[in-house]
């Protein structure tokens, strides 16, 4: 198994921990917040831009164009979700890193909610 340790220099680095060895340094992304694929094949590194690494030796293979922490990927690992703003959220689809359209969808109903809630609140 694999983990990234994110230090005080912001230089992830990639560890195995069933070696007790260190893969990798992923140099100076800018991360604040990793987290691994469900399959582990890929992490992807959050600071100013989303990366998405290679899980085995730490490469980065595409920088996405927008997206914030906090991210998770979804349970089944097809979509990575990430804040966009305070008020949204952007996703994308894992099979080719392009933007979803469930993002709309889900803020959509998100803002739905938020308006009921609104109401009920003042009565």
């Amino acid at each position: 198994s694999r983990m990234v340790v994110l230090g005080t220099n912001w230089e992830p680095v990639l560890w195995d921990l069933r070696n007790q060895r260190e893969l990798s340094r992923l140099g100076s992304v800018d991360a604040r917040q990793v987290c691994f694929h469900p399959g582990g094949r890929r992490f992807v590194s959050l600071g100013r831009k989303p990366r998405i690494h290679d899980g085995f030796d730490g490469r980065e293979l595409i920088t996405l164009e927008a997206g914030q922490m906090p991210a998770t990927f979804s349970g089944d690992g097809r979509d990575l979700i990430c804040r966009l703003s305070p008020q949204e959220m952007i996703i994308y689809k894992t099979e080719d890193w392009k933007i979803s359209g469930e993002a709309e969808i889900f803020q959509n109903r998100l803002n739905i909610v938020r308006q009921r809630l609104d109401l009920t609140a003042g009565r």
